[in-house]
C-alpha cells in the first residue's frame, strides 16, 4: 500500500455500554470498482448487524501504483503473479454490490478509508485505515509471518490485525491471503465497538520491517528458486509421515523421554487423544494410508512400561476423518472427530469402548470446520472449532457454548474470536496445569503442523473471551522431526505427535 496520510481530528470517545444504536459508517474509496477484497470489506460492513453503511465517498483521484524496487524484483513479482494467480484474486477489480447510500447530513460514527485521501469530514470514533505491507521484506528475510493492521489514525492505535504465514516461494499467494483476511477487520472492530464500547488495542510487532522494502538481489531469487525446487522434490519423493508418542507421568517440558509409536512406511498416525485406564491407556489416532489420502480413526492400547499393541480401526467414512476428540460425560465416552468433508460437526458415543461407536447427533451443520474441541468449564460446555479464512487456510477460531455436549450449541457473540495462523486452530483439548486452564494451539506460521503454542484461557463467558500465550512446543524433542501439532492429557498420561519427511514407498 502506498504512503498513508494521517489526519488527526481528536481523541475517540468510548461508546456507552447502555447505548446500542447501529454505528453509522462511511467508507472512502478511489473507485466504485475497487479491488475484490475492498469490495468484500465494504459489503461486509453493509451486512453487519452492528452497523449501517451510511455513506460512500469517492476521493476523486487514483493513487499511482508504486513499482517494486529493482529490475529483478519487478521480474519476480510479475512471474510470481502469473504463476500463482487464482480465481480468488484479491486485486481483481469488482463492482460494489451494495446499494449506494446518499449522505443525509447526520454525523458518522466511523470512517473506514481504503485510499490515501485525507477525509474532509469527521467521525465520532475516528478514521480507520488499512495498513498492508508489500511483503517483500518478509519474503526476502524469510520471516515466519506477515502482518497487516487496521489503525485508528486519530490516535494511532491498532484496533485489529491480520497475520498470515509468509509463503516461502510466492509473494503473490501470501499477499492474496492477507488481503482477503483484511476484508473482515473493519466488521470485527465495529462489532467490538458496539458490543463493548471500545475497539481495544492490538499491539503489532513489525519492528523487523524496513521503512523501504528491499529490492531483490540475484541471491534472493536463487534462494526462492531453491526453495521451490526443494519443495517440488519433497512433494514427489517423500511423505510427511506422522507418528505419536506417549508417557505415563512426565511433563510438557520432558517430551524427549516419551515412548514413540512409529507407523509402517505406507501410512501415518496423527492427532492423538488419550483416555487413561489404570496402567494402560487408549490412544485414539487418525490413520491414513498414503495410497488412499483419506483418513480413518483407530485406537492403540499403550501400557505403563512403554509397550503398545498395533492399532485397531474403529471408524471409517466415505470422507476424511481425523482429530478424534474423545471425552467422558455422565459415565459414557463420547467423541467428536473432524468431519469437515461432510460439512458437519458430528457427535459419537461408545457402545463398546473403545472399539465400537455410534453417531448420536450432528452438532453443527453446513460448516467447513476442522478440529472441533468440546470441553467442560465451570458447569457449562464450550467448543472451539476452526474454519478457513481463505481456501485451504484454516485459521479462523470460533467458540460455541451449550449446557451439555448434546447441545444445542450456540455461537459465541464475538465469533470469530481469533483470526491468526498462530493460535487459530486447536491442537488438543484444554487441560489443567498448575491451576491454569491451558489450550494447546497450532502454530502454522513456518509451515503447517510446525509447532504448538500454549495459551492460558483467562476469560470464558457469553460476552467475553481472552487468552494469553504462555509458551511454545517446538519440533526439537526428537531427532529429525519437522513438526509437532497435537498434545493431549488424561490423568497422568500425555500424548503428542510429530512428523518426519520420509522417502515415499511406491507400489
Amino acid at each position: 500500500m502506498s504512503r498513508l496520510i494521517r489526519v488527526v481530528f481528536g481523541a475517540p470517545v468510548a461508546l456507552p455500554r447502555a447505548v446500542e444504536p447501529l454505528l453509522r459508517v462511511g467508507v472512502i474509496v478511489e473507485s466504485l470498482t475497487p479491488p475484490a477484497w475492498i469490495a468484500r470489506a465494504i459489503e461486509n460492513i453493509a451486512a453487519s448487524p452492528h452497523a449501517v453503511l451510511a455513506q460512500i465517498i469517492r476521493c476523486g483521484r487514483t493513487a499511482a501504483m508504486r513499482e517494486p524496487h529493482g529490475l529483478l524484483t519487478r521480474i519476480y513479482t510479475r512471474v510470481d503473479a502469473n504463476r500463482f494467480r487464482t480465481r480468488d484474486d484479491a486485486l481483481e477489480p469488482r463492482e460494489l454490490s451494495v446499494v449506494m447510500p446518499h449522505a443525509d447530513g447526520q454525523e458518522l460514527d466511523v470512517i473506514v478509508t481504503f485510499c490515501d485521501c485525507a477525509p474532509v469530514t469527521r467521525a465520532r470514533f475516528g478514521v480507520w485505515t488499512h495498513e498492508l505491507p508489500d511483503g517483500l521484506h518478509e519474503l526476502a528475510t524469510q520471516q515466519t509471518h506477515t502482518i497487516a493492521a487496521l489503525r485508528n489514525v486519530d490516535d494511532g492505535t491498532v484496533i485489529a490485525s491480520a497475520r498470515v504465514a509468509t509463503d516461502a516461494i510466492s509473494l503473490h499467494r501470501a499477499m492474496n491471503r492477507l488481503r482477503w483476511k483484511c476484508a473482515t477487520l473493519a466488521t470485527t472492530a465495529l462489532r467490538d465497538l458496539r458490543t463493548s464500547g471500545t475497539t481495544g488495542s492490538h499491539p503489532v510487532d513489525d519492528s523487523h520491517r524496513r521503512a523501504e522494502s528491499p529490492s531483490f538481489q540475484m541471491g534472493s531469487l536463487a534462494k526462492i528458486a531453491t526453495r521451490f525446487l526443494v519443495q517440488k522434490i519433497r512433494d514427489v519423493a517423500t511423505n510427511e509421515q506422522w507418528f505419536v508418542a506417549f508417557r505415563f507421568g512426565g511433563d510438557i517440558d520432558d517430551l524427549r523421554s516419551f515412548h514413540r509409536i512409529e507407523p509402517p512406511r505406507d501410512r501415518l498416525w496423527a492427532d492423538p487423544f488419550v483416555i487413561q485406564d489404570g496402567d494402560r491407556a487408549w490412544i485414539f489416532v487418525e490413520e491414513m494410508l498414503f495410497a488412499d489420502h483419506r483418513g480413518a480413526l483407530a485406537v492403540i492400547e499403550a501400557r505403563r512400561d512403554g509397550t503398545w499393541l498395533p492399532p485397531v480401526r474403529i471408524l471409517e467414512r466415505p470422507y476424511h476423518l481425523s482429530y478424534p476428540c474423545v471425552f467422558r460425560w455422565n459415565g459414557d465416552f463420547y467423541m467428536v472427530p473432524e468431519t469437515g468433508g461432510d460439512r458437519t460437526v458430528q457427535l459419537f458415543r461408545a457402545t463398546d469402548f473403545p472399539l465400537r461407536w455410534e453417531q448420536v447427533s450432528v452438532l453443527v451443520r453446513d460448516i467447513e470446520a476442522v478440529d472441533a474441541t468440546p470441553f467442560e468449564h465451570e458447569g457449562r460446555w464450550w467448543m472451539y472449532l476452526t474454519t478457513p479464512s481463505t481456501p485451504n487456510v484454516y485459521d479462523e477460531l470460533s467458540l460455541y457454548v451449550a449446557d451439555t455436549p448434546l447441545g444445542p450449541w450456540t455461537p459465541h457473540r464475538r465469533n470469530p474470536i481469533l483470526s491468526d495462523i498462530v493460535g487459530g486452530r486447536c491442537a488438543g483439548r484444554p487441560f489443567r496445569r498448575n491451576g491454569a486452564l491451558i489450550r494447546a494451539a497450532q502454530d502454522g506460521a513456518k509451515r503447517y503442523g510446525h509447532a504448538m503454542q500454549l495459551r492460558e484461557i483467562i476469560t470464558l463467558s457469553d460476552d467475553a473471551w481472552e487468552e494469553r500465550a504462555i509458551g511454545r512446543i517446538l519440533p526439537d524433542w526428537a531427532a529429525g522431526i519437522g513438526g509437532t501439532h497435537t498434545l493431549n492429557v488424561d490423568g497422568e498420561v500425555m500424548v503428542v505427535d510429530g512428523f518426519r519427511d520420509r522417502l515415499a514407498v511406491r507400489s
